[in-house]
């Protein structure tokens, strides 16, 4: 899960501040994607040195992750390699979802969405 400070560098990145990336996320806190709630997950390098995997490592982690019903990001208009999130209703959490979450924590959510 990332804690709520990720998200806010995130959400900088190509409005507050430019790293080379430009916008990364639409998600202004971490309520506003399935990362926040414990139904997404990015592939990452254990250390902070460059990584520069070939696409076929990202395609057989996201063929992998497909097989097991989850989504990749890596079949998105824009690709997203190192995402792979339950298969919710839909593409980012509701108004809905951030409610259930806020009255009843992260199991109510995940058993709406059939992760538990």
């Amino acid at each position: 899960m990332r804690p709520p400070a990720r998200p806010r560098f995130l959400y900088g990145c190509g409005r507050d501040y430019d790293d080379g990336r430009g916008k990364v996320t639409n998600a202004q806190t971490s309520l506003y994607s399935w990362h926040g709630l414990g139904l997404a997950v990015e592939v990452v390098e254990k250390d902070a040195t460059p990584w520069d995997a070939p696409i076929s490592f990202w395609e057989t982690i996201g063929e992998t992750a497909e097989r097991h019903g989850l989504v990749w990001g890596g079949r998105w208009r824009k690709p997203d390699l190192p995402h792979v999130q339950w298969r919710c209703a839909t593409m980012t959490p509701t108004d809905a979802d951030r409610m259930l979450y806020e009255k009843s924590g992260l199991a109510a959510v995940w058993a709406k969405h059939g992760a538990v």
